[in-house]
Protein backbone atom coordinates (compact mmCIF):
# COMPACT_ATOMS: atom_id res chain seq x y z
CA UNK A 1 0.00 0.00 0.00
CA UNK A 2 1.31 3.45 -0.89
CA UNK A 3 2.34 5.33 2.26
CA UNK A 4 1.07 8.69 0.97
CA UNK A 5 -2.40 7.14 0.52
CA UNK A 6 -2.26 5.86 4.09
CA UNK A 7 -1.42 9.35 5.37
CA UNK A 8 -4.25 11.03 3.43
CA UNK A 9 -6.73 8.41 4.58
CA UNK A 10 -5.74 8.80 8.20
CA UNK A 11 -5.89 12.60 8.04
CA UNK A 12 -9.53 12.26 7.00
CA UNK A 13 -10.46 9.54 9.49
CA UNK A 14 -8.86 11.21 12.49
CA UNK A 15 -10.38 14.55 11.58
CA UNK A 16 -13.56 13.02 13.00
CA UNK A 17 -11.80 12.72 16.35
CA UNK A 18 -10.96 16.41 16.63
CA UNK A 19 -12.95 18.02 19.41
CA UNK A 20 -12.65 21.41 20.98
CA UNK A 21 -10.57 21.27 24.16
CA UNK A 22 -12.51 21.99 27.29
CA UNK A 23 -12.15 25.69 28.01
CA UNK A 24 -14.44 26.06 31.01
CA UNK A 25 -12.78 26.80 34.34
CA UNK A 26 -12.31 24.02 36.87
CA UNK A 27 -11.71 24.13 40.61
CA UNK A 28 -8.18 23.20 41.66
CA UNK A 29 -7.67 22.48 45.35
CA UNK A 30 -5.10 20.84 47.54
CA UNK A 31 -2.51 21.33 50.24
CA UNK A 32 0.95 22.93 50.12
CA UNK A 33 3.65 21.47 52.38
CA UNK A 34 7.42 21.35 52.75
CA UNK A 35 7.19 17.57 52.79
CA UNK A 36 6.31 17.37 56.48
CA UNK A 37 4.53 20.53 57.61
CA UNK A 38 1.81 22.65 56.01
CA UNK A 39 2.89 25.91 54.40
CA UNK A 40 0.62 28.91 55.00
CA UNK A 41 0.81 32.19 53.04
CA UNK A 42 1.91 30.58 49.78
CA UNK A 43 0.87 32.76 46.85
CA UNK A 44 -0.95 30.78 44.16
CA UNK A 45 -1.43 32.62 40.87
CA UNK A 46 -2.80 31.72 37.45
CA UNK A 47 0.01 32.85 35.18
CA UNK A 48 -0.76 35.84 32.92
CA UNK A 49 -4.01 36.59 34.75
CA UNK A 50 -5.30 38.41 37.81
CA UNK A 51 -6.62 35.22 39.41
CA UNK A 52 -4.79 34.42 42.65
CA UNK A 53 -5.23 33.10 46.16
CA UNK A 54 -3.18 32.32 49.29
CA UNK A 55 -2.86 29.05 51.22
CA UNK A 56 -4.37 29.07 54.70
CA UNK A 57 -2.75 28.10 58.02
CA UNK A 58 -3.18 24.40 57.16
CA UNK A 59 -1.60 24.88 53.75
CA UNK A 60 -4.94 24.39 51.99
CA UNK A 61 -5.94 26.37 48.93
CA UNK A 62 -8.63 26.55 46.23
CA UNK A 63 -8.47 28.37 42.90
CA UNK A 64 -10.31 28.45 39.57
CA UNK A 65 -8.33 27.87 36.35
CA UNK A 66 -8.65 26.38 32.88
CA UNK A 67 -6.94 23.26 31.52
CA UNK A 68 -3.44 23.96 30.15
CA UNK A 69 -3.08 27.18 32.12
CA UNK A 70 -0.12 27.44 34.50
CA UNK A 71 -0.27 27.78 38.28
CA UNK A 72 2.62 29.48 40.09
CA UNK A 73 3.27 28.66 43.74
CA UNK A 74 5.59 31.22 45.36
CA UNK A 75 6.80 31.90 48.89
CA UNK A 76 9.85 33.78 50.13
CA UNK A 77 12.83 31.45 50.60
CA UNK A 78 11.30 28.57 48.60
CA UNK A 79 11.71 27.52 45.00
CA UNK A 80 8.83 28.59 42.78
CA UNK A 81 6.69 25.69 41.57
CA UNK A 82 5.38 26.10 38.02
CA UNK A 83 2.57 23.65 37.32
CA UNK A 84 0.87 23.26 33.94
CA UNK A 85 -2.70 22.04 34.47
CA UNK A 86 -4.17 19.14 32.54
CA UNK A 87 -7.75 18.36 31.57
CA UNK A 88 -8.09 16.03 34.58
CA UNK A 89 -6.45 18.27 37.18
CA UNK A 90 -8.52 18.76 40.33
CA UNK A 91 -6.69 17.81 43.55
CA UNK A 92 -3.08 19.03 43.42
CA UNK A 93 -1.04 18.58 46.60
CA UNK A 94 2.18 20.57 46.24
CA UNK A 95 5.53 20.10 47.95
CA UNK A 96 7.90 23.08 47.96
CA UNK A 97 11.67 23.06 48.51
CA UNK A 98 14.13 25.58 49.98
CA UNK A 99 15.76 28.08 47.61
CA UNK A 100 19.48 27.93 48.32
CA UNK A 101 21.59 30.27 46.21
CA UNK A 102 24.94 31.99 46.52
CA UNK A 103 24.85 35.50 45.08
CA UNK A 104 27.73 36.47 42.82
CA UNK A 105 26.68 39.60 41.01
CA UNK A 106 23.18 40.86 40.38
CA UNK A 107 22.14 42.81 37.31
CA UNK A 108 18.67 44.32 37.41
CA UNK A 109 17.21 45.60 34.18
CA UNK A 110 13.78 45.90 32.65
CA UNK A 111 13.50 42.94 30.31
CA UNK A 112 11.04 40.36 29.09
CA UNK A 113 11.75 36.88 30.43
CA UNK A 114 11.33 34.29 27.71
CA UNK A 115 9.70 30.95 28.29
CA UNK A 116 11.53 27.69 27.72
CA UNK A 117 9.45 26.93 24.60
CA UNK A 118 10.50 30.26 23.05
CA UNK A 119 14.17 29.56 23.79
CA UNK A 120 13.80 26.10 22.23
CA UNK A 121 12.65 27.76 19.02
CA UNK A 122 15.65 30.10 19.02
CA UNK A 123 18.29 27.55 19.99
CA UNK A 124 19.47 26.59 16.51
CA UNK A 125 19.91 30.16 15.31
CA UNK A 126 20.90 31.91 18.55
CA UNK A 127 24.47 30.93 19.36
CA UNK A 128 24.28 32.65 22.76
CA UNK A 129 22.02 29.90 24.08
CA UNK A 130 23.19 26.71 25.80
CA UNK A 131 21.14 23.74 26.99
CA UNK A 132 21.74 22.74 30.62
CA UNK A 133 20.30 20.43 33.24
CA UNK A 134 18.34 23.47 34.48
CA UNK A 135 16.94 24.46 31.09
CA UNK A 136 18.27 26.77 28.39
CA UNK A 137 20.54 29.63 29.54
CA UNK A 138 21.01 32.85 27.54
CA UNK A 139 24.48 34.40 27.78
CA UNK A 140 22.99 37.87 27.48
CA UNK A 141 20.45 37.38 30.26
CA UNK A 142 22.31 35.67 33.12
CA UNK A 143 23.94 37.71 35.86
CA UNK A 144 27.46 36.34 35.56
CA UNK A 145 30.17 35.81 32.98
CA UNK A 146 29.69 33.05 30.42
CA UNK A 147 31.44 32.51 27.09
CA UNK A 148 29.65 30.42 24.41
CA UNK A 149 31.76 28.89 21.64
CA UNK A 150 30.41 27.42 18.42
CA UNK A 151 31.58 23.84 17.99
CA UNK A 152 32.19 24.41 14.28
CA UNK A 153 34.94 26.87 15.18
CA UNK A 154 36.96 24.23 17.05
CA UNK A 155 39.78 22.71 15.05
CA UNK A 156 40.33 18.95 15.24
CA UNK A 157 43.87 19.19 16.63
CA UNK A 158 45.62 17.63 19.60
CA UNK A 159 44.70 14.45 21.43
CA UNK A 160 41.25 15.71 22.45
CA UNK A 161 38.93 18.72 22.17
CA UNK A 162 40.69 20.57 25.03
CA UNK A 163 43.54 21.65 22.77
CA UNK A 164 41.13 23.49 20.48
CA UNK A 165 39.11 24.86 23.39
CA UNK A 166 42.16 26.19 25.22
CA UNK A 167 42.98 28.37 22.23
CA UNK A 168 39.55 30.03 22.52
CA UNK A 169 39.38 30.56 26.30
CA UNK A 170 41.87 33.04 27.84
CA UNK A 171 43.33 31.87 31.15
CA UNK A 172 42.23 28.25 30.75
CA UNK A 173 44.90 25.80 31.87
CA UNK A 174 45.04 22.10 31.00
CA UNK A 175 47.21 20.00 33.32
CA UNK A 176 48.19 16.58 31.97
CA UNK A 177 50.16 13.90 33.75
CA UNK A 178 53.06 12.49 31.69
CA UNK A 179 51.95 9.02 32.74
CA UNK A 180 48.32 9.54 31.70
CA UNK A 181 47.84 12.50 29.33
CA UNK A 182 44.32 11.34 28.44
CA UNK A 183 43.10 12.07 31.98
CA UNK A 184 43.77 15.82 32.38
CA UNK A 185 42.46 18.46 34.77
CA UNK A 186 41.17 21.84 33.63
CA UNK A 187 41.45 25.09 35.64
CA UNK A 188 39.51 28.24 34.81
CA UNK A 189 39.92 30.60 37.76
CA UNK A 190 43.61 31.47 37.53
CA UNK A 191 46.47 30.73 39.86
CA UNK A 192 49.76 28.99 39.23
CA UNK A 193 49.39 26.01 41.50
CA UNK A 194 46.82 23.26 41.40
CA UNK A 195 45.98 23.83 45.05
CA UNK A 196 44.88 27.45 44.50
CA UNK A 197 41.49 26.44 43.07
CA UNK A 198 39.57 23.25 42.32
CA UNK A 199 39.39 21.99 38.73
CA UNK A 200 36.42 22.79 36.54
CA UNK A 201 33.44 20.48 36.39
CA UNK A 202 31.78 19.44 33.12
CA UNK A 203 28.17 19.05 32.07
CA UNK A 204 27.47 17.06 28.89
CA UNK A 205 23.88 17.07 27.58
CA UNK A 206 22.49 17.45 31.09
CA UNK A 207 24.84 15.01 32.89
CA UNK A 208 27.44 16.32 35.39
CA UNK A 209 31.01 14.98 35.12
CA UNK A 210 33.70 15.58 37.74
CA UNK A 211 36.32 14.20 35.37
CA UNK A 212 37.03 15.56 31.89
CA UNK A 213 34.93 13.88 29.15
CA UNK A 214 37.80 13.54 26.71
CA UNK A 215 35.93 10.74 24.92
CA UNK A 216 33.84 13.32 23.02
CA UNK A 217 35.20 13.86 19.48
CA UNK A 218 35.48 17.53 18.56
CA UNK A 219 33.33 16.87 15.47
CA UNK A 220 30.42 15.94 17.76
CA UNK A 221 30.43 19.23 19.70
CA UNK A 222 27.59 21.59 18.81
CA UNK A 223 28.58 24.35 21.22
CA UNK A 224 30.42 24.88 24.50
CA UNK A 225 29.73 27.33 27.31
CA UNK A 226 32.46 28.26 29.81
CA UNK A 227 31.54 29.75 33.20
CA UNK A 228 34.75 30.65 35.07
CA UNK A 229 33.15 32.73 37.84
CA UNK A 230 31.48 31.65 41.06
CA UNK A 231 28.25 31.96 39.11
CA UNK A 232 28.68 28.27 38.31
CA UNK A 233 28.75 27.49 42.01
CA UNK A 234 25.60 29.53 42.59
CA UNK A 235 23.63 27.34 40.18
CA UNK A 236 25.40 23.98 40.49
CA UNK A 237 26.71 24.11 44.04
CA UNK A 238 30.10 23.13 45.42
CA UNK A 239 30.78 20.61 42.66
CA UNK A 240 31.24 23.54 40.23
CA UNK A 241 33.16 25.88 42.54
CA UNK A 242 36.11 25.70 40.16
CA UNK A 243 33.96 26.80 37.23
CA UNK A 244 31.93 24.86 34.74
CA UNK A 245 32.24 23.83 31.10
CA UNK A 246 28.90 22.92 29.49
CA UNK A 247 28.96 20.87 26.28
CA UNK A 248 25.99 20.37 23.96
CA UNK A 249 26.75 17.55 21.54
CA UNK A 250 25.26 17.14 18.08
CA UNK A 251 24.05 13.66 18.90
CA UNK A 252 22.42 14.47 22.24
CA UNK A 253 23.19 11.62 24.65
CA UNK A 254 24.83 9.39 22.02
CA UNK A 255 28.34 9.47 23.52
CA UNK A 256 31.06 6.94 22.79
CA UNK A 257 33.93 5.21 24.51
CA UNK A 258 37.37 6.67 23.82
CA UNK A 259 38.83 5.50 20.51
CA UNK A 260 35.89 3.26 19.65
CA UNK A 261 32.40 3.37 18.19
CA UNK A 262 31.00 1.83 21.36
CA UNK A 263 28.41 3.85 23.31
CA UNK A 264 29.46 5.36 26.62
CA UNK A 265 27.93 3.93 29.82
CA UNK A 266 26.84 6.90 31.99
CA UNK A 267 26.92 4.75 35.13
CA UNK A 268 30.72 4.78 34.86
CA UNK A 269 31.07 8.49 35.51
CA UNK A 270 29.43 8.30 38.93
CA UNK A 271 30.64 6.61 42.06
CA UNK A 272 27.34 4.75 42.28
CA UNK A 273 27.65 1.28 43.73
CA UNK A 274 24.30 -0.47 44.02
CA UNK A 275 23.46 -2.08 47.36
CA UNK A 276 20.96 -4.96 46.91
CA UNK A 277 19.68 -4.38 50.44
CA UNK A 278 18.39 -0.94 49.34
CA UNK A 279 15.71 -2.42 47.08
CA UNK A 280 12.46 -4.20 47.95
CA UNK A 281 10.40 -6.67 45.97
CA UNK A 282 7.29 -5.29 44.30
CA UNK A 283 5.28 -8.21 45.68
CA UNK A 284 5.59 -6.59 49.12
CA UNK A 285 3.52 -3.55 48.08
CA UNK A 286 0.98 -2.52 50.71
CA UNK A 287 -2.41 -4.14 50.05
CA UNK A 288 -5.72 -2.46 50.96
CA UNK A 289 -7.94 -4.24 53.49
CA UNK A 290 -10.69 -4.97 50.97
CA UNK A 291 -8.22 -6.92 48.84
CA UNK A 292 -7.19 -8.98 51.86
CA UNK A 293 -10.89 -9.62 52.51
CA UNK A 294 -11.32 -10.83 48.92
CA UNK A 295 -8.38 -13.19 49.31
CA UNK A 296 -9.72 -14.57 52.59
CA UNK A 297 -13.15 -15.31 51.12
CA UNK A 298 -14.11 -18.96 50.68
CA UNK A 299 -15.84 -18.61 47.31
CA UNK A 300 -16.35 -16.29 44.33
CA UNK A 301 -19.89 -15.65 45.54
CA UNK A 302 -18.70 -14.54 48.97
CA UNK A 303 -15.98 -12.35 47.42
CA UNK A 304 -18.50 -10.67 45.14
CA UNK A 305 -20.76 -9.94 48.12
CA UNK A 306 -17.77 -8.24 49.78
CA UNK A 307 -17.20 -6.27 46.56
CA UNK A 308 -20.80 -5.05 46.49
CA UNK A 309 -20.58 -3.94 50.12
CA UNK A 310 -17.24 -2.17 49.63
CA UNK A 311 -18.49 -0.49 46.44
CA UNK A 312 -20.87 1.60 48.53
CA UNK A 313 -17.82 3.01 50.33
CA UNK A 314 -15.10 3.03 47.67
CA UNK A 315 -17.11 3.47 44.50
CA UNK A 316 -15.43 6.79 43.74
CA UNK A 317 -11.98 5.18 43.38
CA UNK A 318 -11.17 3.58 40.05
CA UNK A 319 -8.32 1.55 41.56
CA UNK A 320 -10.87 -0.29 43.72
CA UNK A 321 -12.54 -1.59 40.55
CA UNK A 322 -9.22 -2.58 38.96
CA UNK A 323 -8.11 -4.41 42.10
CA UNK A 324 -11.41 -6.27 42.21
CA UNK A 325 -11.25 -7.15 38.51
CA UNK A 326 -7.71 -8.49 38.98
CA UNK A 327 -8.83 -10.63 41.90
CA UNK A 328 -11.79 -12.22 40.12
CA UNK A 329 -9.70 -12.83 37.00
CA UNK A 330 -7.12 -14.63 39.17
CA UNK A 331 -9.93 -16.83 40.55
CA UNK A 332 -11.06 -17.78 37.07
CA UNK A 333 -14.24 -15.68 37.27
CA UNK A 334 -13.71 -13.82 34.00
CA UNK A 335 -17.37 -12.85 33.68
CA UNK A 336 -17.33 -11.13 37.07
CA UNK A 337 -14.10 -9.42 36.17
CA UNK A 338 -15.55 -8.08 32.90
CA UNK A 339 -18.68 -6.94 34.72
CA UNK A 340 -16.59 -4.92 37.17
CA UNK A 341 -14.46 -3.39 34.43
CA UNK A 342 -17.62 -2.37 32.57
CA UNK A 343 -18.76 -0.60 35.73
CA UNK A 344 -15.47 1.29 35.87
CA UNK A 345 -15.66 2.28 32.19
CA UNK A 346 -19.14 3.69 32.68
CA UNK A 347 -18.39 5.51 35.91
CA UNK A 348 -15.05 7.04 34.90
CA UNK A 349 -15.62 7.51 31.15
CA UNK A 350 -14.77 11.21 31.27
CA UNK A 351 -11.31 10.79 32.82
CA UNK A 352 -8.50 9.98 30.33
CA UNK A 353 -6.07 8.99 33.10
CA UNK A 354 -8.48 6.38 34.40
CA UNK A 355 -9.26 5.16 30.88
CA UNK A 356 -5.53 4.61 30.27
CA UNK A 357 -5.27 2.50 33.41
CA UNK A 358 -8.24 0.44 32.17
CA UNK A 359 -6.55 0.04 28.76
CA UNK A 360 -3.43 -1.25 30.55
CA UNK A 361 -5.67 -3.78 32.32
CA UNK A 362 -7.06 -5.03 28.99
CA UNK A 363 -3.55 -5.29 27.50
CA UNK A 364 -2.32 -7.18 30.57
CA UNK A 365 -5.12 -9.69 29.93
CA UNK A 366 -4.37 -9.87 26.17
CA UNK A 367 -7.65 -8.21 25.16
CA UNK A 368 -6.18 -5.79 22.64
CA UNK A 369 -9.46 -5.18 20.87
CA UNK A 370 -10.99 -3.71 24.03
CA UNK A 371 -7.78 -1.76 24.69
CA UNK A 372 -8.08 -0.23 21.20
CA UNK A 373 -11.63 0.87 21.98
CA UNK A 374 -10.39 2.63 25.12
CA UNK A 375 -7.45 4.30 23.35
CA UNK A 376 -9.84 5.59 20.67
CA UNK A 377 -11.90 7.23 23.41
CA UNK A 378 -8.76 8.79 24.89
CA UNK A 379 -7.78 10.17 21.46
CA UNK A 380 -11.22 11.77 21.10
CA UNK A 381 -10.76 13.44 24.48
CA UNK A 382 -7.11 14.36 23.92
CA UNK A 383 -6.56 14.98 20.20
CA UNK A 384 -3.71 17.40 20.98
CA UNK A 385 -1.72 14.81 22.95
CA UNK A 386 1.02 12.96 21.10
CA UNK A 387 0.65 10.07 23.57
CA UNK A 388 -2.94 9.50 22.38
CA UNK A 389 -1.74 8.81 18.83
CA UNK A 390 1.15 6.66 19.95
CA UNK A 391 -0.94 4.47 22.28
CA UNK A 392 -3.60 3.79 19.66
CA UNK A 393 -1.04 3.07 16.93
CA UNK A 394 0.92 0.70 19.17
CA UNK A 395 -2.26 -1.13 20.24
CA UNK A 396 -3.20 -1.76 16.60
CA UNK A 397 0.31 -3.03 15.86
CA UNK A 398 0.26 -5.34 18.89
CA UNK A 399 -3.13 -6.56 17.68
CA UNK A 400 -1.61 -7.54 14.33
CA UNK A 401 -2.80 -4.61 12.16
CA UNK A 402 0.40 -2.89 11.08
CA UNK A 403 -1.31 -0.87 8.32
CA UNK A 404 -3.72 0.76 10.75
CA UNK A 405 -0.76 1.38 13.04
CA UNK A 406 1.13 3.16 10.25
CA UNK A 407 -1.91 5.29 9.43
CA UNK A 408 -2.06 6.65 12.97
CA UNK A 409 1.69 7.15 13.31
CA UNK A 410 1.66 8.98 9.96
CA UNK A 411 -1.15 11.28 11.03
CA UNK A 412 0.89 12.43 14.00
CA UNK A 413 4.14 12.78 12.06
CA UNK A 414 2.45 14.96 9.42
CA UNK A 415 0.98 17.23 12.09
CA UNK A 416 4.30 17.30 13.98
CA UNK A 417 6.04 18.83 10.95
CA UNK A 418 4.03 21.99 11.58
CA UNK A 419 5.24 22.27 15.18
CA UNK A 420 8.71 23.67 15.89
CA UNK A 421 8.28 24.52 19.57
CA UNK A 422 10.10 21.44 20.85
CA UNK A 423 13.18 19.58 19.65
CA UNK A 424 12.13 16.82 17.28
CA UNK A 425 14.44 14.30 18.93
CA UNK A 426 12.90 14.73 22.36
CA UNK A 427 10.01 13.03 24.10
CA UNK A 428 7.06 11.56 22.26
CA UNK A 429 8.41 12.57 18.83
CA UNK A 430 11.46 10.36 19.26
CA UNK A 431 9.30 7.47 20.50
CA UNK A 432 6.85 7.72 17.59
CA UNK A 433 9.57 8.06 14.96
CA UNK A 434 11.44 5.09 16.46
CA UNK A 435 8.35 2.89 16.42
CA UNK A 436 7.15 4.13 13.01
CA UNK A 437 10.50 3.26 11.41
CA UNK A 438 10.52 -0.12 13.16
CA UNK A 439 7.03 -0.99 11.88
CA UNK A 440 8.04 0.00 8.34
CA UNK A 441 11.25 -2.00 8.55
CA UNK A 442 9.54 -5.10 9.99
CA UNK A 443 6.88 -5.09 7.26
CA UNK A 444 8.91 -3.81 4.31
CA UNK A 445 8.00 -6.82 2.15
CA UNK A 446 4.35 -5.74 2.19
CA UNK A 447 5.03 -2.03 1.74
CA UNK A 448 5.48 -1.76 -2.03
CA UNK A 449 6.03 1.68 -3.56
CA UNK A 450 7.27 3.00 -0.22
CA UNK A 451 10.75 4.36 0.38
CA UNK A 452 11.88 3.65 3.92
CA UNK A 453 14.04 6.47 5.20
CA UNK A 454 16.94 5.96 7.54
CA UNK A 455 15.83 5.74 11.17
CA UNK A 456 17.57 6.94 14.35
CA UNK A 457 18.29 3.37 15.49
CA UNK A 458 18.82 1.53 12.20
CA UNK A 459 22.26 0.39 13.31
CA UNK A 460 21.29 -0.20 16.91
CA UNK A 461 21.55 -3.66 18.42
CA UNK A 462 20.45 -4.35 21.96
CA UNK A 463 17.45 -3.81 24.23
CA UNK A 464 14.88 -1.02 24.22
CA UNK A 465 12.97 -0.21 27.40
CA UNK A 466 9.78 1.85 27.14
CA UNK A 467 8.15 3.15 30.31
CA UNK A 468 4.60 4.58 30.26
CA UNK A 469 2.44 5.93 33.06
CA UNK A 470 -1.24 6.88 33.21
CA UNK A 471 -0.94 10.06 35.29
CA UNK A 472 1.21 12.94 34.04
CA UNK A 473 1.72 14.22 37.60
CA UNK A 474 3.46 11.03 38.73
CA UNK A 475 6.89 11.64 40.27
CA UNK A 476 9.48 8.87 40.57
CA UNK A 477 13.13 7.91 40.18
CA UNK A 478 13.87 5.15 37.68
CA UNK A 479 17.09 3.30 38.44
CA UNK A 480 19.09 1.13 36.01
CA UNK A 481 21.68 -1.16 37.61
CA UNK A 482 24.25 -2.41 35.10
CA UNK A 483 26.03 -5.81 35.15
CA UNK A 484 28.94 -4.20 37.04
CA UNK A 485 26.54 -3.32 39.89
CA UNK A 486 26.65 0.41 39.19
CA UNK A 487 23.49 2.40 38.76
CA UNK A 488 22.18 5.31 36.73
CA UNK A 489 19.03 7.17 37.84
CA UNK A 490 16.58 9.07 35.64
CA UNK A 491 14.58 11.43 37.81
CA UNK A 492 11.00 12.34 36.94
CA UNK A 493 10.36 14.86 39.73
CA UNK A 494 9.57 18.56 39.88
CA UNK A 495 12.51 19.10 42.21
CA UNK A 496 15.11 17.68 39.81
CA UNK A 497 13.50 17.62 36.36
CA UNK A 498 10.64 20.14 36.19
CA UNK A 499 11.52 21.15 32.62
CA UNK A 500 10.99 17.56 31.46
CA UNK A 501 7.58 17.34 33.14
CA UNK A 502 6.48 20.68 31.67
CA UNK A 503 7.69 19.53 28.24
CA UNK A 504 5.52 16.42 28.63
CA UNK A 505 2.48 18.56 29.34
CA UNK A 506 3.14 20.88 26.39
CA UNK A 507 3.39 17.94 23.98
CA UNK A 508 0.91 15.74 25.84
CA UNK A 509 2.82 12.56 26.68
CA UNK A 510 3.78 10.37 29.64
CA UNK A 511 6.43 7.93 28.45
CA UNK A 512 10.18 7.57 28.12
CA UNK A 513 12.38 5.21 26.11
CA UNK A 514 15.85 3.94 27.00
CA UNK A 515 18.27 2.09 24.72
CA UNK A 516 20.77 -0.40 26.17
CA UNK A 517 23.42 -1.24 23.59
CA UNK A 518 24.47 -4.87 23.12
CA UNK A 519 28.01 -3.88 24.20
CA UNK A 520 26.72 -3.74 27.78
CA UNK A 521 25.83 -7.41 28.01
CA UNK A 522 24.64 -9.18 31.10
CA UNK A 523 21.80 -8.84 33.56
CA UNK A 524 20.42 -5.35 34.17
CA UNK A 525 18.04 -4.60 37.02
CA UNK A 526 15.39 -1.89 36.81
CA UNK A 527 14.10 -0.33 40.04
CA UNK A 528 11.67 2.48 40.77
CA UNK A 529 11.11 4.79 43.74
CA UNK A 530 7.68 6.44 43.73
CA UNK A 531 6.93 9.88 45.22
CA UNK A 532 3.21 10.28 44.43
CA UNK A 533 1.12 12.18 41.85
CA UNK A 534 -0.31 15.11 43.86
CA UNK A 535 -3.55 13.18 44.47
CA UNK A 536 -4.72 10.37 46.74
CA UNK A 537 -4.99 7.87 43.89
CA UNK A 538 -2.27 5.43 42.74
CA UNK A 539 -0.32 5.63 39.48
CA UNK A 540 -0.32 2.75 36.98
CA UNK A 541 2.73 2.11 34.85
CA UNK A 542 3.43 -0.15 31.91
CA UNK A 543 7.00 -1.15 31.05
CA UNK A 544 7.84 -2.94 27.79
CA UNK A 545 11.22 -4.54 27.12
CA UNK A 546 12.17 -5.12 23.47
CA UNK A 547 14.97 -7.66 23.12
CA UNK A 548 17.01 -7.50 19.90
CA UNK A 549 15.17 -4.31 19.03
CA UNK A 550 14.78 -3.73 15.29
CA UNK A 551 16.10 -7.18 14.39
CA UNK A 552 14.29 -10.09 12.76
CA UNK A 553 14.28 -11.97 16.06
CA UNK A 554 12.90 -9.06 18.08
CA UNK A 555 10.74 -10.06 21.04
CA UNK A 556 8.85 -7.96 23.55
CA UNK A 557 7.49 -8.41 27.04
CA UNK A 558 5.31 -5.98 29.02
CA UNK A 559 5.08 -5.54 32.79
CA UNK A 560 2.29 -3.74 34.66
CA UNK A 561 2.49 -2.16 38.11
CA UNK A 562 0.29 -0.21 40.50
CA UNK A 563 2.37 2.39 42.37
CA UNK A 564 1.21 2.96 45.94
CA UNK A 565 4.11 2.86 48.41
CA UNK A 566 6.16 6.05 48.48
CA UNK A 567 9.87 6.60 49.14
CA UNK A 568 10.57 2.87 48.68
CA UNK A 569 13.00 1.65 46.01
CA UNK A 570 11.24 -1.35 44.44
CA UNK A 571 12.52 -3.83 41.89
CA UNK A 572 10.42 -3.88 38.73
CA UNK A 573 12.19 -6.50 36.58
CA UNK A 574 15.53 -7.68 35.21
CA UNK A 575 16.78 -7.60 31.61
CA UNK A 576 19.16 -10.08 30.04
CA UNK A 577 20.88 -7.79 27.56
CA UNK A 578 22.56 -10.38 25.36
CA UNK A 579 21.15 -10.59 21.80
CA UNK A 580 23.03 -13.79 20.94
CA UNK A 581 21.63 -15.61 23.97
CA UNK A 582 18.10 -14.29 23.37
CA UNK A 583 18.23 -15.50 19.77
CA UNK A 584 18.91 -19.11 20.80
Amino acid sequence: MDLARIILKMMFVLACFQVTAQESSITISGRVTDGDRPLPNVNITVENSSVKTVSDREGKYKIMAKPYQTLLFTRMGLKTVRLILEDVSSIMNIEMYPQIQELDEVIVEKTKIKREAELQKEYQNNKNLIRTAFGIMDKDKIGYSMRVIDGNSLAAIGIDFLTALQARVPGMRVVRSPNDPTNPQVYLRGGRGISTSPPAAFEVDGTIFQGVPTFIPVQNIDRIAVIPSVGAGARYGRQASGGLIIINTKSGNALYETGTSNPFDFAKVRNNIFEPSDVHGFENTTKPQYLLDFQNSSSVKEAYAIFEKERLIRGDRFDFFLDAADFFMSRGAASKSEEIISMAKGKFSSNPNTLKAIAYWYEKNNDYGSAIDIYEEVLKKRPRHGQSFRDLANAHYTNGDFKKSLEIYSRYIVSRNLDTSVKEEEGIDAIIKTEFQNVLKSNSAEMSNTTIQTGMYDNFSGSRVLLEWNNGEAEFDLQFVNPDNRFYTWSHTYEKNSEQINLEKIKGFSSKQFMIDEMFRGVWQVNLKYFGNKSYLPTYIKATVFHNFGQENETRKSYYFKLVDKEVNQKLFSIVNNPEKEAK
